[in-house]
């Protein structure tokens, strides 16, 4: 980790040993931030608590801190997030991306 709070320490900006052990549901995240600016994970309701939804890759792309719904439906928890994230300017096309 940085001292410096406005220097990024995620996994995308330093190797902290850990890479060769990415499996598929990190790759996904991380081509996500990559091309997209942000992710985000859906948890579903179960027996233990309600459902909820956050992100990743906000403050890695633009400094801005990360965002959690609980409570509604994750689907509905998702399309929120999406749209905040679109706010910050994480749904900016990259080059190359695809969507």
């Amino acid at each position: 980790m940085t001292d410096d709070p406005l220097q990024c320490g995620c996994s995308l900006c330093h190797d902290y040993g850990d890479r060769d052990e990415a499996d598929r549901a990190d790759l996904t995240i991380i081509e996500s931030v990559q091309q997209r600016g942000g992710h985000v994970v859906m948890v579903l309701e179960d027996e233990i608590g309600p459902g909820f939804a956050y992100t990743i890759g906000l403050s890695h792309t633009h400094g801005a801190p990360g965002l959690a719904m609980f409570g509604l439906d994750v689907h509905a928890m998702h399309l929120m997030l999406n749209r905040l994230g679109a706010k910050s300017g994480w749904t900016t096309r990259r080059p190359g991306s695809t969507w």
